[in-house]
């Protein structure tokens, strides 16, 4: 995995939590075995704008669902 963070985070306020579903989605659904095709997490502040990016290879098999809540 590899996290790149450009700019001036500092001051800067989100919603917690609210980028959770992007990084879980891409562990939960890449090929993160093949380290030609690492995981790539990109963060990039620019004046008032949060520009967040990942990249990853998806898996060729899809995963088996699993049931109940939660």
């Amino acid at each position: 995995m590899q996290l790149n963070i450009k700019g001036n985070l500092e001051y800067r306020r989100i919603v917690p939590l609210i980028l959770l579903t992007f990084v879980e989605n891409a562990f939960k659904f890449g090929d993160l075995s093949n380290p030609d095709h690492p995981l790539l997490i990109e963060i990039l502040v620019k004046e008032n704008h949060l520009i967040f990016k990942t990249y990853n290879k998806k898996c060729s098999e899809a995963k088996k669902q699993s049931g109940g809540i939660g």
